[in-house]
C-alpha cells in the first residue's frame, strides 16, 4: 500500500471496474482505500473514467496519496462507498505503449549498447530518444525484427520488489531514480528495469511494433515507433500510398522510386526552362521602355533585372490577388507606402527593389503608379 490507497492496478491491471470507499477529500479530488486508476507518472498519464456519476478527469499523486480528480469533490464524504469504471481504451493503449517502449529500449541497449535518455508515450505512437547522434536505419529495422520476434514468442511480463541496494546490484540498463523499496519490471529475455508503470501481462498482447522514422534533437537520435492497432494502420496507410503512387506513375511498386526520380528530374528541367523563358520575357518587357506595366510572367523574373539606374513598376494578376514589384528609390516607395491602405497593399524591401501583394483592381493601381513614376 502507498499512502492510504491500495494499488489494485498493479495486482489486476486488466480490471475495468471496482468498488471502493472514500478515505479523504482534497480541494479537487477524492482519495479512496483502493483503486484501479493509475496516477500520472513515469511517462504514463493518469487514468480517467467514472466514479459513480462523477467524471474522473485524471489521477495523480499528492503527498503519497492517489487523488482522483473530479469536478465536484464535495459530492463525496469519508466512508462513502463508490463504484469505479475505468476508461479502458486509453488505459489499454498506454499499457501496450509502455511495454513496447521497454522492449525497444531494452533491445537497443542489449543488442547494440544504445542507451535511452527520454521517452514519450502517445495513443498512436511512442518515441525513444537515444544517447547516440547517429544510428543506421538498418540497426533500427533489426531492433524492429528482434522486438517482433519477442512479441510472437509471447514473453511473460513480471515484477519484482526489493530494496534499493539489492536492486542496484542487478544488471539494469538504467540507474534507479527512487530510494527505498524498488519495483522492477522484467520482460523475459528482453528487459529488466526499475519502473512504477503498468504493462500488458505478456508481449503477445502488444500485437505488433513497427519503426516509423527518426530525427535528431539535442544531438540525439529520437526514434518514432507504432504499436498495436496503430502499427497495422500505419502499414495499411503505407500500402495505400504506394499503391496510388504505382498507379499514378504506371510502374510496379518496386519500381516507383526510380519512376518518381525520373519524373522529378523532368519537372526540374521544365522549371529551369520556364525560368529561362520568363527571364527572356521580363527582359523584353523592360526593353519596351514602359515604366508601369502588367507582367505576363511571375515577378521573380524581374529581380535580377532590377538596378539603381532603372525605374519601373510591374504587377502580376493571380486572379483575385495581385503581386507587385517596384524598382525605384526610397522616396518613391515611401509615397507608395502612404497609399497601402487605399489599395489593400502590403510588402517591403530596400532600394532599389520592393515587392509585395495587393487586393485591388489592376487598372486603378496601374493608373496611380503611372502618375507616381511620372511625377
Amino acid at each position: 500500500m502507498e499512502g492510504r490507497t491500495a494499488r489494485v492496478y498493479y495486482d489486476e491491471p486488466d480490471l475495468r471496474s471496482l468498488d471502493a470507499h472514500v478515505v479523504g477529500i482534497t480541494p479537487d479530488g477524492v482519495v479512496l482505500d483502493r483503486t484501479i486508476f493509475y496516477p500520472e507518472g513515469g511517462g504514463q498519464r493518469g487514468d480517467s473514467g467514472m466514479m459513480d456519476d462523477q467524471k474522473v478527469l485524471s489521477t495523480r499523486k499528492e503527498d503519497g496519496d492517489i487523488v482522483h480528480i473530479v469536478g465536484d469533490p464535495g459530492r463525496f464524504q469519508p466512508g462513502q462507498g463508490v463504484h469505479l469504471e475505468l476508461d479502458w481504451e486509453p488505459r489499454w493503449r498506454i499499457m501496450q505503449a509502455h511495454t513496447a517502449q521497454h522492449m525497444i529500449a531494452g533491445t537497443l541497449y542489449n543488442a547494440f549498447s544504445i542507451g535511452t535518455v527520454a521517452i514519450h508515450l502517445g495513443d498512436e505512437e511512442l518515441t525513444v530518444e537515444t544517447d547516440r547522434s547517429d544510428i543506421p536505419v538498418a540497426t533500427l529495422y533489426e531492433v524492429e525484427r528482434i522486438v517482433n520476434e519477442a512479441i510472437l514468442a509471447d514473453r511473460k511480463v513480471s515484477y519484482l520488489e526489493m530494496e534499493h541496494d539489492e536492486a542496484a546490484g542487478l544488471a539494469l540498463r538504467r540507474p534507479i531514480k527512487v530510494s527505498g523499496q524498488v519495483r522492477l519490471v522484467r520482460i523475459e529475455d528482453v528487459d529488466l528495469i526499475a519502473c512504477g508503470g503498468i504493462h500488458v501481462p505478456s508481449t503477445a498482447r502488444i500485437g505488433l511494433v513497427t519503426y516509423a522514422s527518426s530525427e535528431t534533437i539535442r544531438g540525439h537520435v529520437r526514434t518514432f515507433w507504432r504499436y498495436g492497432r496503430s502499427a497495422w494502420e500505419h502499414i495499411h496507410m503505407q500500402r495505400e500510398v504506394l499503391s496510388r503512387l504505382s498507379s499514378m506513375l504506371s510502374a510496379p511498386v518496386p519500381d516507383t522510386p526510380e519512376a518518381l526520380s525520373r519524373l522529378l528530374d523532368e519537372t526540374r528541367a521544365l522549371k529551369a526552362e520556364v525560368r529561362q523563358r520568363d527571364a527572356l520575357v521580363a527582359s523584353m518587357m523592360l526593353e519596351r521602355g514602359e515604366k508601369v506595366f502588367v507582367s505576363p510572367v511571375e515577378l521573380s523574373a524581374y529581380q535580377r533585372l532590377s538596378s539603381p539606374d532603372r525605374r519601373f513598376f510591374t504587377v502580376y494578376d493571380r486572379g483575385g490577388r495581385l503581386d507587385w514589384l517596384l524598382c525605384a528609390n526610397d522616396g518613391v516607395f515611401s509615397r507608395l507606402k502612404e497609399r497601402f491602405a487605399a489599395f489593400s497593399m502590403k510588402g517591403g524591401g530596400r532600394s532599389p527593389l520592393y515587392q509585395g501583394s495587393a487586393e485591388c483592381g489592376v487598372d486603378e493601381l496601374v493608373c496611380f503608379m503611372e502618375g507616381l513614376l511620372d511625377g
